[in-house]
């Protein structure tokens, strides 16, 4: 870059001048291009000289993911590094694109366009969030959902608050109680838990009523007795806590010992170390 009488423009190596117009202020050169302001305003030069749009805008921004943010009066759309405009419609805001899709304001209201400038869904809503392996958090009267990159809402019901999938299965709350739906948006269990842990092992932990359990992925819990505290199953066994002594239980429930035992480790390779009256 360089100034001279209060004017910006570019040099190369050989101090040869980029343009023949010298501007107001200029960028960094970013995903191989540059803002250029003049008179008020902006648009983007490539190292050829060539300016990216016929079009000068209000405000032009870095490539992000391969598009860029552009402001016309107050409203805002994307370019392309062809310099065209994705949308037909001009937003009253706009974000980043990422994972292919951005999110963008009208009015009040929220919705996303995927990279030819459409809408993802035909509901707009109060609030949403990024798209995560193909799925985002939206908000609309006070309750949460998900949707798909098509813009189809993942369940019928609406949940006061959502989490994104971890390995097909989210996080759902309703009145004050927790469940995990599944990609398809059922519910993994008709019980409602006080706290919900995610599947490890094929199984997840579940609280109710300050007790605990393990559930498999059809909701069916592991045990008919619930306990003051459980871990995950490890080698086919879950170390369960009941006033104070500890035990284990298989996958079918059963508890392998008769004895409660002070403290228990693991099981490594068959067996398992046991504390009981300071003894191992």
């Amino acid at each position: 870059k360089v100034y001279l009488n209060r004017k910006w423009n570019f040099i190369n190596r050989n101090n040869k001048l980029l343009s023949g117009t010298w501007y107001d202020d200029i960028g960094n050169f970013y995903g191989g291009y540059a803002s250029v302001q003049l008179d008020g305003k902006l648009n983007s030069i490539g190292k050829d000289g060539k300016y990216l749009s016929d079009k000068w805008y209000y405000l032009v921004d870095d490539f992000y993911n391969g598009y860029a943010r552009v402001q016309s009066g107050d409203k805002y759309n994307f370019i392309n590094q062809n310099g065209k405009c994705i949308s037909d419609t001009w937003f009253d805001w706009v974000d980043n694109f990422y994972d292919g899709y951005a999110s963008v304001k009208s009015g009040d209201k929220y919705n996303f366009i995927n990279q030819n400038g459409k809408c993802v869904s035909d509901t707009w809503f109060d609030l949403v969030d990024n798209f995560d392996d193909g799925y985002t958090k939206v908000k609309l009267d006070g309750k949460w959902n998900l949707i798909d990159t098509n813009g189809k809402l993942i369940s019928n019901t609406w949940f006061d608050w959502v989490d994104y999938f971890h390995n097909g299965y989210a996080k759902v709350e309703l009145d004050d109680k927790v469940n995990l739906i599944d990609r398809n948006g059922k519910l993994i269990s008709n019980t409602w838990y006080n706290d919900v842990s995610y599947f490890h092992n094929g199984y997840a932990k579940v609280q109710l009523d300050n007790k605990w359990n393990l559930i498999d992925k059809n909701g069916k819990r592991v045990s008919d007795t619930w306990f003051d505290a459980v871990c995950d199953f490890s080698n086919g066994y879950a170390i369960v806590m009941l006033r104070h002594k500890y035990n284990f239980i298989d996958k079918n429930g059963k508890r392998v010992s008769d004895t409660w035992y002070d403290d228990v480790y693991n099981f490594y390779d068959g067996y398992a170390k046991v504390k009981l009256n300071n003894k191992i």
